[in-house]
C-alpha cells in the first residue's frame, strides 16, 4: 500500500502521486481520501487499464499527472482552499510515483552568484522561457533533481539603470519554478536587494528557509510572498535576520507555519518593524525555539497581536524581545501557556520595566528575565 500527499493551490487540486503512463493493462483499485479540517470525503474507483475508466472520466485523471476536477473536490473551496491532505492507497499492481518539478538549485555558494549578489537591487522570476534583452551575465541554476523534460533554469543579470554598477536578476524557465528543498541562505547577503518579486517561484517543497534573506539590509518589497505555500517548512530560523529596512510584513499573514519548529532569530535586528499584526493568526503550536525572534526590533511598540499564539511547546524564549526600547505594552501575552519553557533569560532584557505578567506559571521578573517559582 502506497501513500502520497497532495496540496491545493488557487482552488485547483493537484496530487503529488500519479499513475504513470504505460500502466495500461494493469488492474487494481485506488482509494482517495481528502481531509479538510473536520470534513472528510472518500472517492473510490477501479482501474482496469484504460485511462477513461480511472475516476470515471479522462477529465478527472490525466495519465502521468492527475488533476482532480470532480464536484466532490471543488466543493471544499470555500472551506479551506489552501490546506488538505490526499491519501492515495494502491493495492498490488498499481503504483504511485512522486512527480518531478522544475526545480532551482541552491546557488548560494556558486562563484557566479557570489561575485554579483551584492550588486543586485531586484530579483524576479519568469516562466516564459525568454532571455532578457541586453543581459550582462548568465549561468545555469537548474537543480540536479529537476525534471529534465521541463528544460533548464537560467539566471540573467540586466543593468537596472541606476548607474551604480548595479543589476536586476531575472531567473528564467519554461514553467513555474520551484525553490529547492533546502533553501537556507539562498539569498543571504544580498545587501542592496530592495525588491523581491516571486510571482513565478513556488516554495511548496521547501523544508528549510533558515537565513534565506539574512542580511538583505535594504529589502523593502516582499508583497509577492503572500502566495507562498509554506506548509512543508520546518525552519524559519533567522529568515529575515538583519533586514533593517523591512517594515511591511503583511504578506506573511497567509503563511501556513503549522510544521515549523524553529523561529529563532526570525526578525532579529529588523529595526524598521513596527507592526506585527500580520502574524496574529499563525498556528505556532509546533514551534520549539523562539529565542532572539524579535531581538533588536527597536521600534516595535506592542506584542498584543501575538495574544492567541499557542506556545505550549516552546522551550526557549531567551532574548525573544531583547533590546526593544519602544515597547509600551506586553500584556497581550499574559495568558501564554509557558509550562514547557526552560529558558527565559533576558526575554525582555533592555525593555524593562515592560514585560508580561504570566498567569499560567507564577514567578518573578528581574532585569528582563523571568524565573518560575519552584
Amino acid at each position: 500500500m502506497l501513500n502520497s500527499e497532495g496540496e491545493a493551490y488557487n482552488g485547483k487540486y493537484i496530487a503529488v502521486g500519479y499513475i504513470p503512463s504505460g500502466s495500461t493493462g494493469v488492474n487494481g483499485s485506488i482509494d482517495i481520501t481528502a481531509f479538510i479540517d473536520t470534513n472528510k470525503v472518500a472517492i473510490s474507483d477501479t482501474y482496469d487499464g484504460t485511462e477513461s475508466d480511472l475516476m470515471g472520466t479522462t477529465n478527472d485523471w490525466v495519465m502521468g499527472r492527475e488533476v482532480f476536477t470532480t464536484t466532490e473536490w471543488n466543493s471544499f473551496d470555500s472551506v479551506n482552499p489552501l490546506s488538505f491532505k490526499v491519501k492515495v492507497e494502491a493495492n498490488e499492481g498499481i503504483w504511485v510515483e512522486e512527480e518531478k518539478f522544475l526545480t532551482m538549485k541552491n546557488f548560494r555558494t556558486d562563484s557566479n552568484w557570489t561575485a554579483i549578489k551584492t550588486n543586485i537591487t531586484s530579483i524576479e522570476f519568469h516562466k516564459d522561457g525568454v532571455a532578457p534583452a541586453n543581459y550582462v551575465t548568465s549561468f545555469d541554476v537548474t537543480d540536479a533533481t529537476s525534471d529534465p523534460t521541463k528544460g533548464n533554469i537560467t539566471l540573467y543579470t540586466v543593468d537596472d539603470g541606476l548607474g551604480n554598477n548595479s543589476y536586476k536578476a531575472i531567473v528564467v524557465a519554461n514553467d513555474i519554478i520551484y525553490a529547492p528543498e533546502d533553501s537556507s541562505d539562498l539569498f543571504n547577503g544580498m545587501t542592496n536587494l530592495v525588491i523581491f518579486n516571486s510571482e513565478n517561484l513556488r516554495v511548496n517543497n521547501v523544508r528549510s528557509m533558515t537565513q534565506m534573506f539574512k542580511n538583505c539590509t535594504n529589502l523593502k518589497e516582499i508583497s509577492s510572498l503572500y502566495q507562498w505555500n509554506t506548509l512543508n517548512v520546518t525552519s524559519l530560523a533567522a529568515v529575515f535576520d538583519g533586514c533593517r529596512n523591512l517594515s511591511n510584513i503583511h504578506a506573511l499573514s497567509s503563511w501556513s507555519v503549522n510544521s515549523v519548529q524553529y523561529m529563532n532569530g526570525m526578525f532579529n535586528l529588523c529595526i524598521s518593524l513596527i507592526d506585527i499584526s500580520a502574524l496574529r493568526n499563525w498556528d505556532v503550536s509546533n514551534v520549539m525555539y523562539m529565542h532572539v525572534m524579535f531581538s533588536g526590533c527597536v521600534n516595535l511598540i506592542n506584542v498584543n497581536a501575538l495574544a492567541n499564539w499557542n506556545v505550549e511547546n516552546v522551550i526557549n524564549f531567551k532574548q525573544m524581545f531583547y533590546v526593544v526600547p519602544s515597547l509600551e505594552d506586553a500584556s497581550g501575552i499574559n495568558n501564554w501557556n509557558i509550562n514547557s519553557t526552560a529558558n527565559f533569560t533576558l526575554m525582555f532584557g533592555g525593555t524593562t520595566p515592560v514585560h508580561p505578567e504570566f498567569t499560567k506559571v507564577q514567578g518573578t521578573w528581574s532585569n528582563g528575565t523571568f524565573t518560575p517559582n519552584v
